[in-house]
């Protein structure tokens, strides 16, 4: 994987958000993020050092209700 290539592991849309789980191709660890569509300004909530993680990250947040997922978009 070079430097700029990432590998996406998942990303879901829910309502207004999509979050993101991917490895970027400069570093050893995976991260879930959260974005309002249209203004790819991302939120990094977690990192893994496993993909298996990451996928169960993912899961946790794409299970979140909208609430909970605007709540985490208005933390700094």
């Amino acid at each position: 994987m070079g430097y700029m290539e990432l590998e996406i592991v998942d990303s879901t849309k829910k309502e207004d958000y999509i979050i993101s789980t991917i490895k970027p191709g400069c570093s050893n660890v995976y991260e879930t993020a959260i974005c309002l569509d249209g203004l790819n300004v991302w939120h990094i909530l977690e990192n893994y050092t496993s993909k298996e993680n990451a996928i169960i990250g993912h899961k946790k947040y794409s299970n979140m209700s909208i609430y909970e997922l605007e709540e985490l978009t208005r933390k700094p």
